[in-house]
């Protein structure tokens, strides 16, 4: 079935109705960059204004309490004022780096950044969505999907296979890409293959990104690719790089008992 797209409003398929009934179009976005956000911020807005209208009335009707209808008029319109006034004061767009952006990771972190679960609710994002040459399809799939869901704060998405060309201009690096461990391999074999893929790209974010790139390190070894990237990207400060080891510390917690002779509390 061909979905529609009028001036204003974006279309799509409920999956359910294939199954349980008569296919039914339901709008899922507009045009206009609509969210939720979107309609909070009208309702807000709607009240604001209903309530002016309401005071201005009442203050005609009994000049008695002109005074305090006055002051709630006054209130009112700078509550609307300063709210228009934020958003003339729109942040700095930043760019955000995410490696092995295709993978499942990859897929489930792109919107959570799109959407300010990551640097806030007001602070715009182009993504700079990096991975091999052979996920070229899926990550181009990701970007579409990305685009239909009209984030926003989503000011652009940029696709990459050359790992230079993704680190420049980045402000904020994720590097969830790395060698993925195959059954009967060892972790000093992961490790030895991850050298090489995290020394290119220190050297990539090194010589193209931001100077005051923040970088976050996710595929595992962690803390060893955070190292190793490190160590090949001198001119980053070591206090803007920093990885997740929340599995380890995890686990450790779950083993100390064990080793003690012990059980962990339910």
């Amino acid at each position: 079935m061909a979905l529609s797209r009028s001036s204003c409003t974006a279309w799509s398929m409920d999956p359910l109705s294939v199954v349980n009934g008569p296919i039914v179009q339901r709008p899922r976005a507009t045009a206009y960059n609509v969210s939720p956000h979107f309609f909070g911020a009208a309702c807000s807005d709607t009240f604001i204004i209903f309530f002016l209208t309401q005071a201005k009335s009442v203050a005609m009707a009994k000049p008695q309490i002109f005074p305090l209808a006055g002051a709630a008029i006054l209130g009112a319109g700078l509550a609307l004022g300063s709210k228009y006034l934020m958003k003339l004061r729109r942040k700095k767009v930043m760019r955000v780096l995410i490696t092995g952006a295709a993978g499942q990771i990859g897929y489930a972190l792109a919107p959570q950044v799109a959407t300010g679960a990551m640097l806030g609710p007001d602070q715009p994002v182009i993504l700079h969505l990096l991975d091999v040459e052979p996920a070229k399809n899926a990550l181009e799939g990701l970007r579409m999907e990305l685009v239909d869901g009209a984030y926003p704060l989503l000011e652009g998405v940029l696709t990459f296979t050359d790992v230079a060309a993704a680190c420049k201009d980045v402000d904020v690096a994720v590097m969830v890409g790395g060698y993925p461990r195959k059954a009967g391999e060892e972790r000093k074999d992961v490790m030895s293959k991850n050298v090489s893929i995290y020394k290119s790209q220190a050297s990539a974010l090194a010589s193209n990104a931001s100077k005051d790139v923040k970088v976050v390190v996710v595929a595992n070894p962690a803390n060893t690719n955070a190292l190793i990237l490190a160590e090949n990207a001198p001119s980053i400060p070591r206090d803007n790089i920093t990885c997740l080891t929340r599995l380890d510390h995890n686990r450790a917690l779950g083993s100390s008992p064990s080793a003690l002779g012990r059980t962990c509390p339910p």
